[in-house]
């Protein structure tokens, strides 16, 4: 299968040797986890013209998973493509690699053939966001291994290693704060977990008490994640911290804590422990209305003027998009001044109205969920009453619509391209 190849990879390496530099320095060796962010065009420094493009994503199910195709070339010097598709371990993708053969050029879609054969195994343990290992063993090119660099980052992705990397914009914000139980080890042990995250940023954080001094292991869903150390200070207090990112001296936080157990363990024995929530809590008041918001609404209501102001108008809209709700109202050619605004017979928040330069007044009123320099939108104004009033006076009026949002498509499909097989 013939596939355009890149005229020199080494250019393109030498380009991104600076970002190298930047981005190993940004994160413990240690800790890696495989995000959305290591997609990319990968080369492999040691060898001319050769290397992988990596896709990380989502299986319907959820799951994470790595698909790499391997642009290579046979021993007469054809170019060739090897496919491979496979689970996500920390650092590590364990792939199946396929083969696709006997399919011509613009060939036909048939659902019923399946020209991909299994012909061997690929893992890919990355060292960071720009350097990684390649060993493979197939029936199709052998077996061996290779390095591989990162040429090519997403635009607007984030590549830390760290779980924040596959927190999109559209993520809620969310965290929890638990009590670590005593067991009869130290009975008198006291320890927290809190977690917090907003997209692109995480934070976990563990702390003990009433423990006398020491290195105690912490342990999350059963690996252990670092040390807490404890110095004789008279409260025996301590605690371990991860972000991501992860800054310089930080730890990196590439596990997700929560539904997994929290254990803080001395000399083997568990001191504390702790079922973590399967989800975290919105900070502040959520909305009236179900989240995470699912596919997309929008709904706009022109109001009623009641005839005090010949001239005025009013109208109300409403957004819904993954994640996001946003509620609007308008104001125009009514005289300046703050008005009250009643949403389902409550009065919501007020109007301010404006002059501008050419005289002419105006004013807007908005809500959102999440919200940031609004209103928030802490009540769901679908089939509601909305009224806008100057002291008793009713300057305009109406019921806004129902609607339930649609589904659109947000979620992982299942395509019927050439690519390897699921699972």
């Amino acid at each position: 299968m013939k596939m355009p190849y890149p005229q020199n990879l080494s250019r393109l390496l030498c380009r991104t040797a600076a970002v190298s530099a930047i981005a190993i320095s940004a994160f413990s060796a240690n800790a890696l986890e495989v995000t959305g962010g290591f997609t990319g065009w990968w080369g492999q420094p040691d060898q001319q013209n050769h290397g992988l493009i990596v896709s990380i994503s989502r299986l319907p199910s959820g799951e994470k998973t790595g698909v790499l195709y391997w642009a290579h070339f046979d021993d007469e010097g054809n170019p060739s493509w090897l496919f491979a598709q496979g689970d996500i371990d920390d650092d590590m993708i364990d792939a199946r690699v396929f083969a696709f053969e006997g399919i011509t050029f613009m060939q036909g879609q048939d659902p019923d053939a399946n020209f991909g054969e299994p012909v061997g195994s690929m893992e890919v343990v990355f060292s960071d966001c720009v350097t990684g290992e390649v060993t493979f063993d197939t029936t199709a090119v052998g077996a061996g291994s290779f390095q591989i660099q990162r040429l090519t980052d997403q635009p607007g992705a984030e590549c830390s290693g760290g779980i924040s990397d596959d927190m999109g914009p559209g993520s809620l914000p969310e965290q929890f704060e638990i009590a670590l139980a005593p067991t009869d080890v130290i009975p008198g042990a006291r320890g927290t977990a809190e977690f917090k995250a907003t997209p692109g940023h995480a934070e976990f954080e563990v702390e003990i008490e009433q423990v006398p001094a020491g290195e105690f292991e912490l342990q999350v869903g059963g690996e252990s994640r670092g040390l807490i150390t404890v110095v004789d200070t008279g409260t025996g207090s301590g605690e371990i911290e991860f972000r991501s990112p992860a800054g310089d001296d930080q730890l990196l936080l590439d596990f997700d804590p929560r539904d997994q157990i929290i254990d803080v363990l001395l000399g083997g024995q568990v001191v504390l422990t702790a079922l973590a929530p399967e989800e975290g809590d919105f900070p502040g008041n959520p909305p009236a209305f179900d989240l995470p918001i699912r596919g997309t609404l929008e709904l706009e209501l022109e109001l009623v003027n009641e005839g005090v102001f010949a001239d005025g108008e009013a109208g109300a809209e409403f957004e819904m998009r993954k994640n996001r709700a946003e509620f609007e109202i308008e104001v125009s050619d009514i005289p300046a001044g703050t008005y009250p605004v009643f949403i389902g017979g409550i009065n919501q928040a007020d109007i301010t109205v404006q002059e501008d330069d050419m005289g002419e007044t105006g004013g807007d009123l908005e809500f959102a969920f999440p919200y940031g320099g609004v209103e928030p939108l802490d009540f769901d104004p679908r089939g509601q009453s909305i009224e806008i009033f100057e002291g008793a006076t009713l300057l305009f009026s109406g019921q806004f619509p129902e609607g339930e949002p649609d589904d659109d498509g947000n979620g992982p499909g299942n395509g019927n391209g050439n690519g390897p097989p699921g699972g």
